[in-house]
């Protein structure tokens, strides 16, 4: 079954194994959205967190 609040539908890892294991081919596009995603995700993060840290250590 799988860990409680896991949806298969919406984790794209999964899904994206999930194709490649029944043959079957990647959408590279999603996969090229997901990735970027994490590009500009991580960084923004990042720097939220440092102005959040700078303005709560002042």
């Amino acid at each position: 079954m799988g860990a409680a609040g896991f949806d298969p539908a919406r984790h794209p890892r999964g899904l994206f194994g999930i194709g490649l294991l029944r043959h079957r081919a990647a959408d590279w596009r999603l996969v090229r959205m997901i990735g970027l995603s994490w590009v500009v995700t991580l960084p923004a993060g990042a720097l939220l967190a440092s102005v959040a840290y700078v303005l709560w250590t002042r």
